[in-house]
């Protein structure tokens, strides 16, 4: 895994509001009166949501690992298989071997640096590296001091580049090393010294969790949308998504059970109720209706089939 240039935010604090490095990812971004998603601004690289998002998915490498490790032996899923040095018979996955090595590799690097922030005060484990227990020690120092991790200025770090094997290196790949010290090269990869901070940190973590998420195949069903029941924030038609739900809790305030995928506005099972009640009836009432956004004469984005505006010769996509 290359390391990726981003732009988009200081790796320290400033005097200054940034964009939150996640850009359009960012979970905690908000959208306009025009319907155009903005990342939450922040003082540091990361907004507080997002330095949470990234604690989690560093909790959660070292069980991703382990996964990895116990599916490296079954019959190839994609790739092709090959032999592990020194002479093993055993056939192993190639990308499941590349990937349990990046996040050996990577989460170990970044755990080397956060332990070196003055007065953390943090030791390194006894494991040895690349193992599952080296993993879970250096993920845990990354969860729990998530905030100096990503509050790390540039330094060096040794990073792998790679294309594929047989290949010559491609020539954006030669510019981009051309004025870095080259540590060890061979067919498909080099390995050099290059100058990162706790932006690129956070991304690391985010990366090699989507990585392993997704070669284990774990990545997350769509949610199950309320069809024909408009937002009560928004008025966006059939934009309501089910939301998980943890194990009941009487004692707790209900959570969330639908979230509006425009704005993000959140409603629990009763208040979801009461509304569609209230939308029906008024609906009944109505007559002929017409959405929040031909209200607006945004008619081309119109998705609701019974909306008003097809009385008009409007017909929605």
């Amino acid at each position: 895994m290359a390391a990726r240039k981003h732009y988009d935010a200081p790796s320290v604090t400033t005097d200054e509001q940034r964009l939150c490095a996640r850009g359009t990812w960012c979970s905690a971004q908000t959208r306009d009166d025009e319907g155009t998603w903005h990342p939450a601004r922040t003082y540091q690289a990361f907004c507080g949501v997002d330095e949470q998002v990234i604690s989690a998915r560093a909790e959660a490498l070292p069980a991703a690992y382990v996964r990895l490790a116990e599916r490296i032996g079954d019959p190839v899923r994609s790739g092709r298989a090959v032999r592990r040095p020194p002479g093993s018979r055993v056939l192993v996955d190639a990308e499941h071997d590349a990937l349990l090595r990046l996040i050996a590799a990577i989460t170990g690097a970044w755990a080397a640096r956060t332990r070196a922030v003055p007065g953390l005060s943090l030791s390194r484990h006894a494991h040895r590296n690349g193992t599952p227990g080296a993993v879970e020690a250096d993920c845990g120092v990354l969860a729990r001091n998530t905030v100096p991790l990503l509050a790390l200025p540039d330094g060096p770090m040794a990073r792998t580049w790679t294309w594929r094997a047989g290949d010559p290196m491609p020539p954006d790949l030669e510019e981009e090393i051309g004025a870095l010290e080259i540590i060890h090269a061979g067919d498909g990869w080099v390995r050099a010294m290059t100058s990162l901070g706790g932006t690129q940190a956070g991304h690391d973590v985010l990366d090699l969790h989507r990585h392993a998420v997704k070669l284990l195949g774990e990545t997350p069903a769509p949610p199950d949308v309320l069809d024909g029941i408009p937002c009560r924030n928004c008025e966006a038609m059939s934009s309501l998504a089910v939301l998980e739900q943890p194990p009941p809790e009487p004692e707790k305030v209900a959570p969330p059970w639908c979230r509006c995928l425009e704005c993000r506005d959140e409603m629990t099972r009763k208040e979801l109720d009461s509304w569609t009640a209230q939308y029906a009836g008024w609906v009944r009432g109505a007559g002929v209706l017409t959405c929040r956004k031909c209200d607006l004469g945004r008619c081309p984005e119109c998705t609701w089939p019974s909306c008003g505006c097809a009385a008009a010769g409007h017909r929605a996509r």
